[in-house]
């Protein structure tokens, strides 16, 4: 049978267009997802009416239509993905959706150590109390880091709380010392933590990355350090999730991550945008959201 894409990414969009065809396998398939690892890459078919991840390849049909199964082969390139019983094609219809952060000092280092940091200082104080207005909002949220971002009393009752509390205050302590690998190495212990495909742990990385970013700080002293540690992750956790930090830290990030950064505040609505990143996942989107409030709030202060 054959299918067209209805959507594409700017992250994906270069495989699928490839002159030269990468072959690989259905990775894993589930309900909302069939997966496809194709030279060490993954990139996810899905429903329609998915959030949209740097990953996704969104489809106006049934995913079960494709009859795919793990360990299928996989073609992808010169526009078509090729599955054991269906071919999927990018047409002019087919929208290229963008999920990258590109703040200014993305490409200027110098101006960033001229002027960022101090630049960043008002941007950080802005989209933490955004990130602080949402996360009122999602009060029903009771698994991954929410907990530990509110107000309410916060237990170390548990092993996740527990081994959480004591990660991120050596991170805390890390980061306002400047010391770059300490804060690295603390973060990285997240990795990993959490049950499912996208550990809590993992989704708060992507959220840590995406801050940096966002707010224009990609050439902040501890990023280096961040990349070296949170880049290289091999068996810690699962290929979803590795891939999905390895999207944030090259500034590819979920659709409503870019939202957060790029709306402006006179039309901004926290209780609008909670739903939206309520949407990711379990809890997936908050754990994200955990991690930029962790890192903006740093940001805030001058060092």
């Amino acid at each position: 049978m054959k299918y067209k894409l209805l959507s594409t990414t700017d992250y994906t969009e270069p495989w699928l267009n490839a002159k030269h065809p990468q072959t690989g396998t259905v990775h894993s398939v589930y309900d909302g997802a069939v997966n496809l690892m194709v030279h060490g890459q993954l990139i996810a078919l899905q429903p329609a009416d998915s959030p949209i991840s740097p990953l996704t390849l969104r489809c106006d049909f049934p995913l079960s239509d494709l009859g795919a199964a793990q360990g299928d082969a996989v073609t992808v390139g010169r526009g078509t993905i090729q599955l054991k019983h269906a071919t999927l094609t990018v047409t002019d219809d087919t929208a290229v959706e963008g999920t990258r952060l590109t703040p200014e000092a993305d490409t200027d280092r110098n101006a960033y150590r001229i002027k960022g940091m101090k630049m960043g200082l008002g941007l950080a104080k802005t989209y933490a109390d955004r990130a602080d207005a949402i996360l009122d909002h999602c009060g029903d949220i009771t698994a991954g880091f929410r907990p530990l971002f509110s107000d309410a009393p916060k237990s170390d009752g548990d092993l996740f709380t527990a081994a959480v509390n004591e990660t991120l205050a050596k991170a805390k302590a890390a980061f306002l010392a400047l010391d770059g690998q300490g804060f690295a190495a603390a973060l990285c212990q997240l990795a990993g933590l959490g049950p499912g495909l996208t550990p809590s742990g993992d989704d708060f990385l992507c959220g840590v990355f995406a801050a940096f970013r966002g707010i224009g700080a990609w050439y902040h002293p501890v990023v280096p350090f961040l990349l070296r540690e949170l880049t290289h992750l091999g068996d810690r956790t699962h290929p979803l999730s590795a891939a999905f930090i390895n999207c944030a830290a090259e500034g590819y990030v979920s659709k409503i991550i870019l939202n957060f950064f790029a709306c402006d505040q006179s039309i901004f609505n926290a209780a609008e945008m909670a739903e939206k990143f309520k949407e990711i996942g379990h809890s997936s989107g908050i754990d994200s959201l955990c991690g930029m409030t962790f890192v903006l709030k740093f940001l805030c202060q001058p060092s």
